[in-house]
């Protein structure tokens, strides 16, 4: 089965689980870039979180329905801002034809106690299911506060505490 990581990640946590998780399993990994960077200020980060809340859907580099049309297996990755998936996962969950691939959903945010991350996963699941896809798993994991990046090993162990029997 061949197997791809599609993640979005503005601070680099996403980026440090996609990555984690690349050289746990050998999984392709599909950064879901935007078009248009975002950018640091506080400006920008009040406006990517109002993005964030009315479902707003990112301009992507890629085209990801065939960015994916190879794999059998994918793991989608976003963070959680304002309690909602990111536009660039917006855009991915609403291009996909996720027909006969298994996929697996995990969100990564700064709270940790993953407040609101289980309707962050149900919504990502609605999403993967009503295009024809099976959800295999769905996993919180905590990442770093807006403008930081989590340590690869902190990332690493939460994998491997979480993954240590799922493929």
């Amino acid at each position: 089965m061949k197997s791809a990581i599609l993640y979005y990640s503005l601070d680099g946590s996403a980026r440090c689980a996609a990555q984690a998780l690349s050289r746990k399993w050998a999984a392709d990994v599909i950064e879901l870039a935007e078009r248009k960077p975002r950018g640091h200020g506080k400006w920008d980060f009040v406006k990517a979180a109002f993005q964030a809340l009315r479902g707003a859907k990112s301009r992507l580099d890629i085209n990801v329905s065939d960015a994916v049309r190879p794999y059998d297996k994918m793991y989608i990755i976003s963070p959680v801002w304002a309690g909602r998936t990111v536009p660039a996962v917006n855009a991915c969950l609403a291009q996909c034809d996720f027909t006969g691939k298994q996929v697996g959903i995990l969100s990564v945010q700064a709270d940790r106690d993953l407040k609101g991350s289980g309707e962050v996963l149900d919504s990502m699941a609605r999403r993967v299911e009503s295009a024809s896809g099976q959800v295999v798993f769905r996993h919180g994991l905590i990442g770093a506060l807006p403008g930081k990046t989590i340590s690869r090993e902190d990332m690493e162990r939460q994998i491997n505490e979480i993954f240590e029997d799922v493929r």
